[in-house]
């Protein structure tokens, strides 16, 4: 189980419940279903402009609580135009927890093409939500892909996370032979987040190469 989609998801529900509880009548009767939704989309859509950051935010985890995978354009715009970057950070990760085939390639081209590093770096973990734990092609393509250290070092470390042995091997592969130092340390780092046998196999024959043993 991927323990950050279900933070995630928790986040989404918490703030859904703050931002379409002023829809709810006192009486407990919430509005009829066919308007509900389209009520509430509005709604949190225009709050999501907020100048109060964490009012955005919460807006923008309400609105994702109501979209479907094929609705993610619904988001989209705020990871450029939203005036906070905290703001853009949070419609990253909520599209990342939508999930989906179109949420996958926004964040695979966003971790790779956009210009702020830090909104770069949120879709890579952004990804790391929507993917189950022996589907590391995305995080691979990225760290193949991306001409910013700092955004393949995001890919090394979510591939940390991942339980599968394709990711422990790809790790491997940048540890032993990786060009670059910086990567290969971070490669070596999300090995040890591993705890498998495998990477822990790993690490011993890369210190044995290194002279860590006589």
């Amino acid at each position: 189980m991927n323990i950050n989609k279900v933070l995630g998801w928790s986040a989404i529900v918490a703030a859904s419940l703050l931002v379409v509880s002023p829809f709810i009548s006192s009486t407990g009767e919430t509005e009829p279903a066919d308007s509900t939704n389209v009520h509430t989309v509005s709604t949190a859509t225009d709050t999501a402009t907020s100048d109060d950051p964490e009012v955005a935010k919460a807006a923008i985890y309400a609105l994702a609580n109501s979209l479907e995978e094929n609705q993610i354009d619904v988001l989209t715009p705020f990871v450029t135009e939203a005036a906070h970057p905290e703001v853009r950070k949070a419609a990253i990760y909520a599209i990342g927890n939508i999930g989906g085939p179109a949420a996958a390639e926004f964040l695979r081209e966003t971790a790779i093409t956009h210009a702020d590093i830090q909104i770069a770096k949120a879709a890579v973990y952004g990804m790391s939500n929507l993917l189950e734990d022996d589907d590391i092609a995305p995080l691979v393509y990225i760290l193949q892909k991306a001409d910013r250290v700092e955004i393949r070092k995001a890919a090394l470390y979510q591939l940390g996370n991942s339980d599968s042995d394709e990711a422990v091997a790809a790790l491997a592969d940048v540890a032993r032979s990786g060009a670059d130092g910086e990567l290969r340390k971070a490669a070596v780092y999300a090995l040890g987040n591993h705890e498998s046998e495998a990477a822990r196999d790993v690490l011993v024959e890369l210190l044995g190469n290194l002279g860590g043993q006589k």
